[in-house]
């Protein structure tokens, strides 16, 4: 149910192309990514200089904290992968209260 948002200028067309449309559907190409949230994680690629700048934008945001992952371009043509990919997986648990609904269900 996540939703992935990519900024227009980040050339990342080309790298998914392949990908299930079950994925592709819940993509947003974006000219200005910072109107497109509420967000629960970013993924950061590029220098320190750059990481900083765009930690920068996502402080600035309205709504909650956002977790910041970051990796460079060496660090992700790299065969193991950089990021933390479960933790921009949302985990939603419900729990049914029997005894307020009559007791013995």
């Amino acid at each position: 149910g996540n939703a992935v948002v990519i900024d227009n200028a980040s050339g990342l067309e080309k790298s998914i192309y392949g990908l299930p449309a079950t994925v592709t559907s819940r993509i947003v190409w974006a000219d200005d990514w910072a109107k497109s949230g509420p967000f629960a994680g970013a993924l950061v690629e590029g220098d320190a200089e750059r990481v900083v700048e765009i930690n920068r934008k996502i402080s600035a945001l309205s709504g909650p904290l956002v977790l910041v992952q970051a990796a460079t371009a060496e660090a992700l043509s790299g065969e193991s992968q950089p990021y933390t990919l479960d933790w921009l997986v949302e985990e939603v648990s419900v729990s049914v209260n029997t005894t307020a609904a009559g007791g013995n269900a």
